[in-house]
């Protein structure tokens, strides 16, 4: 299920058949919380709502989908949908659209091809797509990440042969290749996120982690999106932690979040981007929290949804002093809503896109977020 690497695979597989007989536990409700889309759209095949993005006013979704390719929905209210894209650009060998980012007038989606490797798309307009012709290197196999930073665009490839690689470009049309090899690691497999970042010296930077699921995950920065220095390594304080998986901005720290194989995520922030404070783990935790896979600042705190293939997924938030609390479990009362993969806020809303490769991806949305546990039945004597 999880495409683009064996041990992913092993994972899923592991856990599944433990989730399975806790899978028909009833749905829970939650007080704060509606469901916008379900069963993947009503569309077979659509398992994870991979990338989220807003452009020219509406929320776009883009999905995996092993049976049409990789699907992008959109909606201009977060509640009724509009398919825009339905066959992964013309082959169903681009399973899924893992990014979505807006660029310059144009919306560029990056696709999962294990097989022809991965490729760009763009629309201005956001129904009419044209290929920007990202250039084919040998095993790439996915573009994961994508962030704009000093008037260019960004995205890295997954590479588990030579090594992960970041391309940039200025208009779309023309890609440079910036950084190969995995930044002098073959072992750093992925450049799994990309982030910018404005430190306490005001100076903005480009910041890269990694998968390496070898020597453990590493984070690199650079000034001029082509030279990287290295702050973090060796899965920054346990080499289980092979990968980090999400990273955003709030109240004056970045954040990053790792993926931890065996155990549970690590969650650290820092303020000037050399220095980083370790957090305490989630309360009510799980050691079957192994990503913290997605992050989004939203209202006073920090949202951070996690992978949990056994229990369901988990959402917790912290506070500007890094306590946090949870907020929904079990996937939204859903077991096989494995993980929230996604998040965007929208019209003032808090968007939440789940993995279920059982009965399809679901979204959610909530102005609040409140931590309101589900509500239970009244006993009758």
């Amino acid at each position: 299920m999880f495409r683009c690497a064996l041990w992913t695979s092993l994972l899923t597989t592991l856990y599944l058949s433990l989730a399975a007989p806790q899978a028909r536990a009833q749905d829970e409700i939650y007080w704060d919380w509606e469901q916008t889309a379900a069963r993947g759209f009503d569309h077979p095949g659509n398992d994870y709502a991979w990338s989220m993005e807003i452009f020219r006013g509406r929320l776009y979704i883009g999905t995996v989908n092993l049976l049409t390719g990789g699907q992008i929905w959109r909606s201009v209210d977060g509640a009724n949908w509009q398919i825009v894209e339905s066959e992964g650009f013309g082959t169903v060998l681009n399973e899924g659209i893992r990014t979505l980012r807006a660029f310059d007038g144009y919306l560029y989606a990056g696709t999962n091809n294990l097989l022809t490797g991965p490729q760009v798309w763009r629309t201005r307009d956001g129904l009419h797509w044209e290929d920007t012709g990202f250039p084919f290197r040998f095993g790439n196999v996915s573009i994961r990440g994508a962030v704009v930073f000093r008037d260019a665009l960004y995205m890295s490839t997954w590479n588990s042969l030579l090594g992960a690689q970041l391309w940039r470009t200025y208009d779309g049309d023309r890609w440079e290749r910036v950084v190969h090899g995995g930044l002098g690691r073959l072992t750093n497999q992925d450049f799994s996120i990309l982030h910018v970042f404005r430190g306490d010296d005001y100076i903005e930077r480009l910041y890269v982690g990694t998968l390496n699921a070898a020597q453990g995950t590493e984070l690199h920065r650079s000034l001029d999106g082509k030279y990287f220095e290295r702050i973090l390594d060796h899965g920054i304080t346990d080499p289980l932690n092979q990968a980090i998986w999400s990273a955003s901005t709030h109240a004056g720290w970045m954040w990053i979040g790792t993926m931890n194989i065996l155990g549970e995520y690590d969650l650290f922030r820092s303020r000037d981007g050399v220095e980083w404070d370790k957090l305490a783990p989630p309360h009510p935790g799980s050691i079957s929290n192994h990503y913290a896979w997605s992050m989004l600042p939203f209202g006073d705190h920090l949202y951070l949804g996690t992978l949990n293939v056994r229990q369901g997924a988990q959402m917790y938030r912290y506070d500007v002093d890094g306590d946090n609390e949870a907020i929904a479990k079990r996937g939204f009362g859903r077991l096989l809503n494995q993980g929230f993969r996604t998040m965007r806020e929208y019209q003032g809303w808090l968007y939440v896109g789940t993995t279920n490769p059982s009965k399809g991806c679901e979204v959610w949305r909530t102005k609040t977020a409140d931590p309101h546990w589900p509500r239970e039945e009244k006993k009758v004597d």
